[in-house]
């Protein structure tokens, strides 16, 4: 066509009757898209199917390249071992497309072990990745424009739906690395839902535990080393593992054997809810299968309450006692390596559910000395059984 993709949205008939159909033929392959009313989400669709085509035609050029792509943040890689293919190879073969977009230099393609990607510097030697400088700057100017305070005798600081949901958006992409940290957006999601998106602007401060919330996001992104790991386990391990609770206390069953820890006397004075204590359980789970040796390994654990299933999943939840417990549970996990998978199960099938009650005699006895995640919120451990 000749455009780039700007000119290119010009050059598109606006009726659907003008022009219904965008196609490329490349070789022997036609790509067709059907396209609707003309509009954003026409626009993204034709951008994205854009770069599915430059995608499969660098695949189709060279058969050891793998091109994979988030949006517009292209990654290529060279899978053969001579690794001849360089960075203006594939620019050039870029350019030959019917429609290709203009090349700027901060969006490099790079065909190096160390790549930028969607925000993060991913180390393929060392299997790190690492949130960049630009992003990290770019988060805690959001953070620091919602704290500002407006002078004396001023009106409060104006903001609107947009502002919240795209800091949201920008911790939520966090979370994408930063696991443990998806139970901290809480209060930033509850303020979000007093907003609308049609309404303009609010002449309202912060509330007090999104500003606490805010303020902890910020400490968090100025920390010095903000990097992970993405080495993903492959061994499964071989450990059965369930866990239960009810108001004795909560109860872990590991291959046979089985524990029973009785709740602290704050935690029924404090009537903390069965979720709460089910998420507790959990937690003494991964402890256990942690301190029995597992590592770097793909462990199932079965809980009887879909509660926990989807809060360990979403990383969060609307209890402030359960997001304590998951922030916890995801950087133990992710410091030996293990990831969670969550399996429901009837209580008739939970093996926990007795022990749970303090009833072991079934079981032999599980031997291990762990820290009660109620210890830190309530203040007050129980005796630990040898």
């Amino acid at each position: 066509m000749g455009y780039d993709l700007q000119d290119a949205y010009q050059q598109l008939a606006n009726a659907p009757s003008q022009r219904r159909r965008l196609a490329f033929s490349v070789e022997d392959q036609i790509f067709v898209w059907l396209r609707g009313m003309f509009g954003v989400s026409t626009m993204a669709a034709i951008f994205g199917q854009l770069c599915d085509l430059t995608c499969a035609w660098l695949e189709h050029q060279w058969p050891s390249v793998l091109a994979r792509h988030f949006a517009d943040d292209h990654l290529i890689a060279d899978t053969s071992q001579h690794q001849a293919l360089t960075e203006q190879h594939v620019l050039s073969e870029v350019e030959l497309l019917p429609l290709w977009m203009d090349h700027t230099p901060n969006q490099a393609i790079w065909l190096v072990a160390a790549v930028e990607l969607l925000g993060f510097r991913w180390d393929l030697d060392a299997l790190r990745v690492e949130l960049t400088p630009h992003k990290r700057d770019k988060y805690l100017a959001k953070i620091s424009h919602l704290l500002r305070q407006a002078p004396a005798g001023q009106a409060a600081f104006v903001y609107d739906y947009k502002e919240i949901s795209s800091l949201i958006g920008s911790l939520v992409h966090t979370c994408a690395i930063f696991t443990a940290r998806r139970s901290r957006l809480n209060a930033l999601y509850a303020h979000r839902n007093r907003l609308h998106p049609k309404w303009r602007g609010h002449g309202l401060h912060l509330p007090r535990d999104v500003r606490r919330e805010l303020k902890d996001w910020a400490h968090f992104l100025q920390t010095s080393d903000l990097s992970a790991s993405f080495d993903l386990p492959v061994h499964t391990s071989s450990h059965i593992v369930y866990s239960d609770a009810s108001n004795e206390g909560c109860g872990v069953v590991v291959d046979g054997q089985a524990r029973f820890w009785p709740l602290a006397k704050q935690a029924h004075e404090a009537e903390v809810d069965i979720g709460v204590m089910e998420m507790w359980a959990l937690h003494l789970a991964l402890q256990t299968v942690v301190a029995l040796g597992s590592r770097d390994s793909v462990v199932s654990f079965h809980v009887d309450n879909l509660g926990v299933v989807f809060a360990a999943r979403k990383g969060r939840s609307r209890s402030k006692l359960t997001n304590h417990c998951l922030s916890d549970l995801a950087l133990r996990a992710m410091a030996a390596n293990i990831v969670m998978s969550i399996v429901y199960v009837a209580s008739a099938d939970n093996l926990a559910d007795a022990p749970s009650r303090g009833d072991v005699s079934a079981f032999a006895p599980l031997k291990v000395n762990l820290a009660e995640p109620w210890v830190d919120i309530l203040g007050s451990a129980t005796p630990n059984e040898d």
